[in-house]
Parts: C-alpha cells; sequence; structure tokens
C-alpha cells in the first residue's frame, strides 16, 4: 500500500469551495459532503489510467513469407 494520503480534500478546501458557489450547508451536511469528496477521490485514485499519449506501439510491420 502507498504512503499517499487517502485524500486531497481537506476541510479547508472544501470550505473555499462551498463559499466560492455561494453554498451554505449545515455542519451535518458539510462533514457528509467532506466524506463524499474523500470517498471519490480515493475511487478516482484506483481507476485505471490510460497510458501516456507518448505510449505507443512500434512502428513496424512484417509481411509474411
Amino acid at each position: 500500500m502507498s504512503n499517499a494520503p487517502s485524500s486531497t480534500w481537506s476541510a479547508r478546501d472544501l470550505d473555499a469551495y462551498l463559499d466560492l458557489y455561494g453554498v451554505h450547508l449545515p455542519p451535518e451536511q458539510r462533514e457528509r459532503m467532506l466524506a463524499l469528496a474523500h470517498a471519490s477521490a480515493d475511487v478516482g485514485r484506483r481507476m485505471p489510467r490510460m497510458p501516456s499519449k507518448y505510449d505507443e506501439p512500434a512502428h513496424t510491420y512484417r509481411l509474411p513469407l
């Protein structure tokens, strides 16, 4: 397992995001939204990623004999 943090969202990040869009939530809903942010970030990290756009097959072709 990696030692990376479980989420990149902090309570301060969430508050800034909510303030940016003028969303005012009760404390229990804010805590739920923070938990959902952690869960969705964790799921996103577990999803397989596309290889780099620079990773491509070799440009060769062999004719059959």
